[in-house]
């Protein structure tokens, strides 16, 4: 019985909905509705097919995504999912894709620091570290900015961060301690409003975690990563370590 049921219940569920354009050589966009799916890599999976098809003989390489509501799905689809998700995927076949352009908003000499914008700073920090801590380094990935992302590809990327979940261990908690805003700071490598914001991690196999990310304002009103440094001490680098001599060492790292 319980076997007919989940056959009962999966046969309910719509497949996706993949719709595609030609942008110019090698280069298409790929929209889909997935109900269920908000994880970029489980929907890369379901496009790697129409993806391959498309390319042909060519390696596909995924580029820049982005969710929307499915009202904004474009013309040619014949069906519509209430509520859904859609996935608008780049996909260049048979090279990399380009780095994207630099969208930081232009600075404001007039910014008074608001209460809003703190509270945008500190969602949009516990969103990055969930989808870190978690394994979604695609969505995590997509929240850096065009410079971060050239300095590193997507698997370069996702890879060492997935190092350091294996030897940091299951993720505890992560305390997010201040917002400390820099208006269009002299040595800054593109100009605009930054915010840093410093934090502290509990993770199963590491005596302390430590460090700051930095966000940079951008001409729609969202915040991408510009820089990210932490600091960090496995239990298995020091088992002898005492509490005392671990805040010694984590005094040389960490601002509390």
């Amino acid at each position: 019985m319980l076997a007919i049921a989940l056959l009962l219940q999966s046969s309910v569920t719509p497949a996706p909905l993949i719709t595609h354009e030609r942008v110019e050589t090698d280069h298409y966009r790929l929209r889909m509705v997935a109900p269920g799916i908000s994880n970029v890599e489980v929907a890369q999976v379901a496009l790697l097919s129409t993806a391959r098809e498309l390319c042909g003989a060519r390696q596909p390489h995924f580029g820049h995504f982005e969710w929307v509501a499915n009202e904004a799905l474009a013309p040619g689809a014949t069906e519509a999912t209430p509520g859904a998700l859609a996935l608008i995927q780049e996909v260049y076949c048979g090279r990399e894709p380009p780095a994207p352009p630099e969208t930081a908003a232009p600075p404001d000499p007039n910014w008074q620091r608001s209460e809003v914008q703190e509270q945008q700073i500190l969602a949009r920090t516990r969103a990055y570290f969930a989808a870190k801590d978690s394994g979604r380094y695609a969505d995590a990935y997509a929240m850096l900015t065009p410079g971060m992302q050239a300095e590193s590809d997507f698997t370069a990327w996702s890879r060492g961060v997935s190092d350091f979940n294996s030897r940091a261990g299951s993720a505890q908690g992560r305390r997010l301690i201040r917002v400390s805003w820099y208006n269009n700071p002299p040595q800054a490598p593109v100009p605009g409003l930054y915010a840093a914001v410093d934090f502290n991690g509990d993770f199963a196999n590491l005596h302390f975690l430590c460090g700051y990310v930095v966000w940079l304002l951008q001409t729609d009103g969202s915040w991408r990563l510009v820089r990210e440094e932490q600091s960090s001490a496995t239990r298995a680098d020091a088992p002898d370590a005492d509490a005392a001599q671990i805040a010694q060492i984590r005094a040389q790292y960490c601002r509390d």
